[in-house]
């Protein structure tokens, strides 16, 4: 029985891709949930930038801004704008709106309803990749882009 859960936990492990080297949501929680937005008094303002592999040509940096405010009757409002730049033919930019509603349980806890509308513009750009088979139909040549609401 050990012997299959200690298998089970290296594939879980091993099969995950590394989503966090190039995920800008790890230090922004509105980015993970639009319910943060107006959740404590007054104004907020973060910025953070982030470059891996200092040095090498085309190597991964992320970018994010994000604003919440407060607003009275206990709303609250949130903007973030993310520009992640994967490394290599791979970018992607985003914005994101929320909006809060916060109720009060009790004089210490409260919980936050947040609704949130994100567009993002992913773009892969194949035209510097350096391939050893041009005639690989899984490349796409030039530009392609993408956008999601």
């Amino acid at each position: 029985m050990g012997h299959r859960q200690f298998c089970l936990a290296v594939d879980l492990v091993s099969s995950r891709p590394a989503a966090f080297e190039t995920e800008p949501v790890c230090s922004e929680p509105l980015l993970v949930n639009p319910a943060f937005a107006g959740t404590e008094l007054g104004t907020f303002a973060s910025l953070s930038h982030r470059e891996q592999w200092v040095g090498f040509h085309g190597a991964p940096s992320t970018s994010n801004v994000t604003v919440t405010t407060s607003l009275p009757n206990r709303f609250g409002l949130g903007i973030a704008v993310e520009r992640d730049d994967q490394g290599g033919a791979y970018t992607r930019t985003g914005l994101e709106l929320s909006g809060t509603y916060t109720i009060d349980l009790n004089n210490q806890d409260a919980v936050a309803f947040g609704i949130g509308l994100m567009g993002r513009n992913t773009r892969f750009d194949g035209s510097d990749l350096q391939l050893w088979d041009m005639d690989d139909p899984g490349h796409h040549r030039g530009c392609r882009e993408q956008l999601c609401l």
